[in-house]
């Protein structure tokens, strides 16, 4: 299975977890959770009047809308006092466990496997490279950013998170 396929679903998971958990009142944000993921949400917006995917818009820019936010989460993570995980050795974060309740540190962990995939692209991104005009390449760029950006997106629930406005 993909990198991407792998990091796609480990972060959808702990983003439907998170939301489920925070809408049934089982994980209530701790003041610095709050904090962490409102800058995080300030630094990620991405002013546009239309939803992703961005597939009319050069393959260069989406790329570096999306590495935007391995960069963004990094920090988020720091500043919030916790490790940040190395690159090497995927997944770095198993599902939850029955039981378990999420914390924003474990998301950031999640999002940010699934954003380093994108700096990967990055890094391999040149004119002549085969691999970005595939139909597969460009779905999967397509659901990083819905995944990111948009309703129903993670973006969407660190703005809820920061701003304290996490019911359904």
């Amino acid at each position: 299975m993909s990198t991407f396929l792998v990091s796609h679903a480990t972060a959808t998971y702990w983003y439907r977890e998170a939301v489920h958990q925070l809408q049934a009142g089982i994980w209530v944000p701790t003041e610095q959770e709050t904090t962490v993921a409102a800058w995080l949400s300030r630094a990620t917006r991405w002013p546009t009047a239309t939803l992703p995917p961005y597939e009319d818009t050069e393959l260069w820019w989406r790329l570096q809308q999306m590495t935007t936010w391995a960069g963004a989460v990094r920090l988020a993570i720091m500043a919030g006092g916790w490790p940040v995980p190395q690159e090497a050795g995927r997944p770095w974060i198993p599902a939850p466990q029955p039981e378990q309740t999420v914390t924003l540190y474990d998301i950031l962990t999640a999002v940010l496997q699934l954003a380093i995939v994108s700096e990967q692209w990055e890094r391999q991104h040149t004119p002549a490279s085969p691999i970005h005009e595939t139909p597969e390449f460009t779905d999967q760029l397509a659901q990083m950013e819905c995944f990111f950006i948009g309703l129903g997106s993670i973006g969407e629930l660190f703005y809820a998170i920061g701003s304290g406005e996490v019911s359904a």
